[in-house]
């Protein structure tokens, strides 16, 4: 079972906590909001504290929908998609690494969606998250 990280209520996690809990793969952290800043307008991003997973997360969002939610590990970080099933030929027949494919394939079904899961651990990492999020902002639901 994983450590649960930044699971105190009462310290909400800022730039000096995740650099020391992330470590180099901050950098990945700092690359991938750019990208989502520079390439989408009207992003928004909350740290908010759920009792039911006991750990802070952190959610980007547009116009109250969420683009994809962070949740931070010792030395890396997972970013966690819900991605339309109707999506899912977008992400078969594209260019992604087939570990991506197999990871939406046998990513858990809630609903209408899929949750497709990155462990941000180098820049394959980050051009696939990219792309997840690319994908993410084209799908209404």
């Amino acid at each position: 079972m994983e450590e649960k990280i930044l699971s105190d209520p009462a310290i909400e996690p800022n730039e000096a906590l995740l650099f020391t809990l992330l470590g180099n793969t901050q950098l990945l952290w700092h690359e991938l909001m750019a990208y989502l800043h520079q390439t989408y307008s009207g992003v928004d991003e909350v740290w908010r504290y759920y009792k039911d997973g006991n750990r802070w997360l952190f959610r980007a969002l547009r116009k109250k929908q969420t683009i994809f939610w962070i949740n931070v590990q010792q030395g890396y970080f997972r970013v966690a998609f819900y991605i339309s099933q109707s999506a899912e030929s977008k992400i078969l027949e594209g260019d992604f690494a087939e570990e991506a494919k197999i990871a939406f394939q046998e990513g858990r079904k809630i609903g209408k969606t899929q949750e497709v899961v990155v462990d941000m651990r180098n820049k394959d990492d980050l051009e696939l998250a990219k792309k997840l999020i690319d994908i993410r902002m084209k799908i209404k639901y």
